[in-house]
């Protein structure tokens, strides 16, 4: 009896010195137990009002477990958790006594699991540093694309409208047979011809809208000298498509190009500032392009061909010219847009003067 007696008393005692502990974790969001302490041997970083006892009650519990890193919130250690968790490691959260918390590992995953958070936190703060990409425009805002459709208004009180059938009719208008026989002139004279008020209103509204956008990309003067040689490349193919007794006039193969050109710059400017985008954004210019090629140049009345076919040389074209642009970061030269916009103005005369001086209008 004396013995039993001594039995049950240190079983008491025993009970009262070292609390049951529960069973190990589980890698369960709502059932992780909360403990005091949470290591057998001294831990890495201090933990202040943990004592030996407390460890090596933890050490019972989490045989073949190790820490692998403190926080002082457990929105953090649940957002620790959730990256091993995607990347099949098995982790715990532990509280400790000076309230702070604790993410546990089996001890064979520790440098696995240090790995895969220093990647974690290493790309999170690639993407908090990383600056937003904005498609800033070079070039300020200038008046040469209002200048340029108000020409073709001026343009207009000149040559009237095509039912009056005066002369600059007679040997501007791009005629298929007369192009491919060599009257090349009439793919740009064409461009400034408009048949009637509607006709203009519509090029120049919408004209003065990309070509406005286009010159704060290119400049002035590239810009305006790409618009010129898409409606230029436009009209020839639409001439060589049609083969014979074709005829077309109007700025609008021109604005299709210009349409073309910002298409395909804004594209090449993807690539090169967002080559890890996906190609859905990369080529989104292309079909958002597209799409307002149907909607503006696919009227009744137009010239589907000729639209077409400016929007094809305005793509080709603004690959051409963008590419070489596509890191520069400061506006061309003053006087090299001047330059180009001066031989925009000039290829424009030239072609009316060969017009009426050099090719017979019998021929056209």
């Amino acid at each position: 009896m004396p013995l039993l007696h001594h039995n049950l008393s240190a079983t008491v005692q025993r009970w009262m010195c070292f609390p049951a502990l529960p069973n190990p974790p589980v890698d369960k969001p709502h059932s992780v137990p909360t403990f005091h302490a949470f290591m057998t041997q001294p831990p890495h970083w201090p933990i202040p009002g943990s004592s030996a006892l407390e460890g090596q009650q933890m050490g019972d519990a989490f045989s073949g477990w190790e820490p692998v890193r403190p926080t002082t919130t457990r929105g953090q250690a649940e957002e620790w958790r959730f990256v091993l968790r995607a990347v099949n490691i098995t982790s715990s959260i532990v509280s400790t006594i000076d309230h702070r918390v604790v993410l546990m590992v089996p001890y064979r995953d520790v440098r696995r699991a240090q790995r895969e958070l220093a990647e974690y936190e290493q790309e999170n703060r690639d993407r908090s540093t990383r600056r937003p990409i904005k498609d800033v425009p070079l070039y300020r805002r200038s008046l040469w694309a209002l200048a340029m459709v108000a020409s073709l208004s001026v343009f207009f009180s000149v040559t009237g409208p095509a039912s009056e059938g005066s002369r600059w009719f007679r040997v501007g208008t791009a005629n298929t047979n007369a192009i491919l026989s060599g009257a090349v002139h009439q793919a740009v004279t064409a461009l400034t011809l408009h048949s009637d008020i509607k006709h203009l209103l519509g090029n120049v509204m919408l004209g003065a809208i990309l070509f406005a956008v286009l010159h704060r990309r290119f400049g002035p003067g590239l810009g305006s000298l790409v618009v010129l040689l898409s409606g230029f490349a436009g009209n020839l193919m639409n001439a060589a498509w049609h083969g014979t007794a074709h005829r077309s006039i109007g700025a609008s193969t021109a604005i299709m190009g210009a349409l073309g050109v910002l298409a395909a710059s804004q594209l090449v400017m993807n690539r090169a500032r967002r080559p890890t985008a996906k190609a859905v954004i990369t080529w989104a210019p292309i079909v958002a392009g597209g799409a307002l090629l149907g909607m503006f140049g696919a009227s009744a009345t137009s010239d589907l061909h000729a639209h077409g076919f400016g929007f094809l040389s305005g793509l080709i074209l603004g690959l051409l010219f963008a590419y070489p642009l596509r890191h520069r970061d400061t506006p061309l030269p003053i006087w090299f847009n001047l330059l180009l916009g001066i031989a925009t103005v000039g290829i424009v005369v030239a072609a009316w003067a060969v017009a009426f001086f050099v090719w017979p209008t019998s021929r056209a």
